[in-house]
């Protein structure tokens, strides 16, 4: 699963979390009162503006998993897999399922390498063929694309100034009730359909604490 936390903007000193809200109606209570606490203690460095750090707000995402403390347990414990920083969806649609592949049965994973500049919007997308699915039709990759184009994304930003960048938009289409399976990333993090996987982040975040997570 993904928790995603927006709104994370840190000090300009210590690199602490000063505000913190959850984006993904799936963030249960129980969940957030075991993550908060450890989250809160990471350190970050913030993003600077000329030459020094700046109050900066960006989107933490935060894979976890969910593990039972015996067999017959109901209680769950939560165990913190990787996190990044980066911008994030503000608007999408779900992409059309073009008839032409519905009839051929076509199916797969679609990835996309996609820019958008400081308002957020779209401004290039291209598909990426070598952490796509073998041989994804050309059907599915366009209407992937011409969905991405019509999506805003909400971006970091360093003293009050959005900035532009750019991340990889996985989409899935099914036919059946299974899920994608995703190529993995260099850094072998796993992904989740329908994350927008940041290429770059204002935001530094110290890997060797979430390495350290329970």
């Amino acid at each position: 699963d993904v928790v995603c936390l927006e709104g994370n903007h840190l000090a300009d000193a210590d690199g602490k979390i000063n505000s913190m809200e959850p984006v993904d109606p799936r963030y249960l209570p129980e969940v957030r009162k075991q993550i908060e606490p450890i989250v809160r203690a990471w350190h970050f460095t913030p993003g600077k503006l000329d030459g020094r750090p700046a109050p900066t707000e960006t989107t933490l995402g935060v894979s976890i998993a969910f593990e039972t403390e015996s067999t017959h347990a109901i209680r769950y414990h939560v165990r913190i897999v990787s996190a990044g920083t980066g911008g994030s969806y503000k608007h999408f649609v779900k992409p059309r399922y073009p008839e032409a592949a519905q009839k051929s049965r076509a199916e797969g994973e679609v990835m996309l390498w996609v820019k958008y500049d400081a308002d957020g919007a779209v401004t290039s997308v291209r598909s990426m063929p070598e952490m796509s699915a073998d041989g994804i039709s050309h059907e599915l990759t366009d209407a992937a694309i011409d969905a991405v184009k019509e999506w805003t994304f909400r971006p970091e930003t360093v003293g009050g100034r959005a900035v532009s960048s750019e991340a990889l938009v996985p989409i899935c289409f099914k036919l059946r009730d299974e899920p994608c399976r995703w190529k993995p990333l260099p850094d072998k993090r796993p992904i989740e359909s329908g994350e927008a996987v940041a290429l770059s982040s204002v935001v530094g975040l110290e890997t060797g604490e979430v390495r350290q997570m329970p």
